[in-house]
């Protein structure tokens, strides 16, 4: 059953905790960090405990997958998984090697990891939510090539230095504010190593969906999409010292792309 989904509306709760929480200091709303991270902490908890909830918060219908396996692993909820196998055959998988060191930024509950861990070397897993961390050890288990980490802020933690082959955010730069989309880039650039190369993914106010959906917000919270350009995001990448590999054009029958723009960049060697 497709139903309202958290990108549409906050549910009530949430919103209440949120507004106590700016009325003590705790969070402002023009902290897109912060936010995010309060957001993504209860999504992560809420999700956990309520198995209803997983169901009412998908976006499309998957016939591909039955509802016990689908809703079993955070994020699944969102998108289907022929999508998500598209997604990670062309964005992921042709940029990575077995010998790679691999990063995702938002790793959620674990679903994107989960197909690239076996792909590469060793593999990070960042995230700025403590719960969804969480959730994502519990599906990749303690494999030893995999390694969890808690971001501060938008920012990589110094170890990542010119350390990476390949970084990669899927289904998260779509609820950043470009301030935080550009802090993120220059901390990707500073953990690529020479060379190295990252896959991202925006909203896209210039694919289909993205405009009608972007014609239904009345204001932008970051449970809900922010909307840039593929040409945005051409003036932020000209401002690095990194360089377009390959970019998405919409497609009206692809549920990703009709929405939004996905985009891998390279670090001068």
């Amino acid at each position: 059953m497709i139903s309202r989904r958290l990108a549409r509306a906050l549910p009530e709760p949430i919103i209440r905790r949120l507004a106590v929480l700016r009325g003590r200091g705790k969070v402002d709303p023009t902290d897109n960090v912060a936010y995010n991270r309060e957001l993504w902490d209860w999504y992560a908890d809420r999700w956990k405990d309520d198995v209803q909830f997983r169901g009412d918060e998908a976006d499309v219908a998957d016939a591909a997958m039955p509802d016990e396996e689908r809703f079993a692993v955070l994020g699944n909820e969102w998108g289907t998984s022929a999508e998500l196998e598209r997604v990670v055959s062309e964005y992921i998988e042709p940029f990575v090697t077995p010998g790679s060191l691999a990063g995702e930024i938002g790793v959620g509950g674990g679903r994107v990891a989960a197909k690239v861990a076996d792909s590469v070397g060793k593999l990070w897993c960042f995230d700025i939510s403590t719960g969804m961390l969480g959730r994502a050890q519990e599906h990749l288990g303690q494999r030893p090539d995999v390694h969890f980490e808690l971001l501060d802020g938008a920012r990589l933690p110094e170890h990542a230095a010119q350390r990476f082959d390949f970084l990669y955010s899927f289904d998260v730069f779509v609820h950043l504010d470009l301030h935080t989309i550009w802090r993120y880039l220059n901390e990707i650039e500073r953990a690529l190593r020479p060379g190295g190369r990252t896959f991202l993914h925006t909203s896209n106010l210039t694919a289909p969906t993205g405009w009608a959906n972007f014609a239904r917000q009345e204001r932008y919270r970051p449970q809900d999409h922010y909307f840039v350009t593929p040409e945005v995001i051409h003036t932020l990448v000209s401002h690095t010292g990194l360089s377009f590999v390959k970019e998405s054009t919409p497609e009206p029958d692809s549920f990703y792309l009709s929405r939004d723009y996905l985009f891998v960049l390279e670090k001068s060697a």
